[in-house]
């Protein structure tokens, strides 16, 4: 049985670990910007956070859709989400930045999708995940993340891959008409997201572009409205979207809208908090759209929460 306690007691050591490291931070920076003449006030400076940061999300959402492939479509979801982020190295060289992190995912479901009766019924989803994110000085950041995929209400066996994300900043060279490009890899290691014997490879390939929108009521700026467009093509490398009589290379294609602002009323001190609204859609490939009850075009409403700090 996979044994979650080895996941609370590596969350322990580590949040130890990204304690003594922000500590450390912090008596390195004052012992630095110290003395006569260098005084500096908290309002100036903001909130020192050093090298820990902390992430805690919020979905509220009409549908969980895995990649395309159908997870729950009905009822009340929702997918909360937490990590914990460590700098290893803040350079000026072409690697600008190396982070640590440890994140937790779940999927909460009132129709306790296929659970097996057991006490944990609603609780259809808990992922958990080590990643290494590298910040490249041209616009680029890479990132491997190692996912283990389980379910404690018993709908699944646990599943589990390697990914590898590549995200490009292209804001520099075409300004407002930025699309952020990006390329996810996986490669499944312990059984599959499709529920067949062989393990797949997937890959997605998307663009957002976006535009920040001023309120004229909003004379300060502190509340930016940006909208995007976030678009993607979900792909099978090899046996990912294969059930055993189709083999689909395009598993689905979506777009959608998205509107997010910041809760600027809550103080910096409390971190970063804003509010975010998705309309989703996906165009399912005939694989996808058979498990889906046959609808091959689907609509997906999703709200957020963010704290970032």
């Amino acid at each position: 049985m996979y044994d979650h306690r080895w996941w609370g007691r590596s969350l322990a050591a580590l949040l130890l670990f990204a304690s003594m490291c922000n500590l450390a931070a912090a008596e390195e920076e004052a012992a630095t910007t110290g003395g006569v003449g260098t005084a500096v006030t908290e309002d100036e400076l903001g909130p020192d956070r050093g090298r820990l940061s902390f992430s805690l999300s919020n979905d509220f959402t009409t549908a969980y859709f895995f990649r395309g492939i159908v997870q729950e479509r009905k009822g009340f979801i929702w997918q909360p989400s937490a990590e914990i982020g460590i700098n290893l190295y803040q350079g000026e060289g072409v690697l600008s930045s190396v982070d640590l992190g440890l994140g937790i995912w779940g999927s909460v479901h009132e129709k306790e999708t296929l659970s097996d009766g057991n006490g944990a019924a609603p609780l259809y989803e808990m992922d958990y995940y080590p990643s290494l994110r590298l910040a490249w000085s041209f616009g680029l950041e890479t990132a491997a993340t190692y996912y283990f995929y389980t379910s404690p209400n018993g709908a699944f066996d646990t599943i589990e891959e390697i990914e590898l994300e590549f995200t490009y900043d292209d804001s520099e060279l075409l300004g407002a008409f930025a699309l952020n490009p990006y390329a996810k890899f996986a490669f499944e290691t312990r059984r599959t997201s499709f529920g067949t014997p062989k393990k797949g490879g997937y890959a997605e390939l998307g663009i957002e572009p976006s535009i920040d929108v001023t309120c004229p009521y909003d004379e300060a700026g502190k509340y930016p409205l940006t909208l995007s467009l976030p678009m993607a093509l979900g792909l099978s490398m090899y046996h990912f979207y294969d059930d055993g009589a189709d083999d689909d290379a395009l598993g689905f294609g979506s777009a959608g809208v998205h509107a997010s602002i910041p809760l600027a009323f809550i103080p910096p001190d409390y971190g970063d908090w804003s509010v975010s609204s998705c309309v989703n859609v996906l165009f399912l490939s005939d694989v996808l759209e058979s498990v889906n009850q046959n609808d091959g075009v689907f609509a997906i409403w999703t709200t957020n929460v963010l704290l970032e700090y």
